[in-house]
């Protein structure tokens, strides 16, 4: 069954943290610079933004390139948002004949686009929506259950809805069916009846103006060859830095 969404940017910022002082203080300590640059290093892998860069063709024939930088709601969506975050890499998933193939977002294509509601894609199996395998071990990397508690809130989270444009979400072929699939919304009225049925845990903070015209000049339709597709062709997690900081020098001080 294809999965579907019923009915049917990122900006790579490099932050320079200025190192002021070099080596170690007069106290034996660490500078607190130092300190919060090895904090920052150790802490990308396990980031809570994800850095997109999509290539697309316009109708044009000219070869273009947008970048999202897409926040996790991982705290409420832990499940999920693990999910996603392991395909940002790749994940080793063994075959029927006892390999392992390496599966991630790298690579694969957005292949369903509909301005005014969504672009869906993460098929990491097959590129064209029959994919569904899950990047978590725990259910054998195949599908695992919405987090429904969260879905539509609870004490200390707000409700993830699709109200706006640039929230992520899940693609699902019914409850508890998510695996590795997930559009983002183009419009905040047209997806608000997904409410509750497909998990919201991410949201695009920068770049929506690069996906919007992504959406407006690239070649699609069934006329097109897999290769013209909107691709990611970059995906990497960071932290959020400005956070990092502020809660390190908290702790120091």
């Amino acid at each position: 069954m294809q999965i579907r969404v019923i009915k049917a940017g990122i900006i790579i910022i490099t932050v320079i943290v200025s190192v002021l002082t070099q080596g170690t203080q007069s106290d034996g300590k660490v500078p607190i610079q130092d300190s919060i640059q090895d904090s920052i290093q150790d802490s990308q892998s396990d980031g809570n933004i994800a850095v997109m860069t999509i290539k697309y063709t316009d109708t044009q024939g000219v070869s273009e390139h947008t970048t999202l930088k897409i926040e996790l709601f991982k705290d409420q969506f832990p499940e999920t948002v693990k999910n996603f975050k392991g395909f940002c890499g790749t994940v080793s998933i063994p075959q029927g004949n006892g390999n392992l193939k390496a599966y991630g977002y790298k690579g694969t294509v957005f292949h369903r686009i509909i301005n005014g509601f969504v672009i869906q894609g993460g098929d990491v199996q097959h590129m064209n929506g029959l994919g569904g395998i899950s990047s978590l071990e725990k259910y054998n990397w195949g599908k695992f259950p919405d987090e429904s508690d969260q879905m539509m809130g609870v004490p200390g989270y707000p409700r993830r809805v699709h109200d706006k444009v640039g929230m992520l979400a899940m693609a699902n072929s019914g409850p508890n069916t998510n695996g590795c699939q997930f559009y983002i919304t183009l419009s905040g009225s047209s997806c608000t009846h997904l409410d509750g049925k497909h998990t919201v845990f991410g949201e695009v903070i920068e770049g929506l103006d690069g996906l919007m015209r992504l959406v407006r000049t690239c070649k699609r339709g069934s006329g097109v060859s897999e290769d013209d597709l909107p691709r990611i062709v970059k995906i990497h997690l960071e932290s959020d830095l400005s956070q990092e900081i502020s809660d390190f020098e908290k702790k120091e001080l």
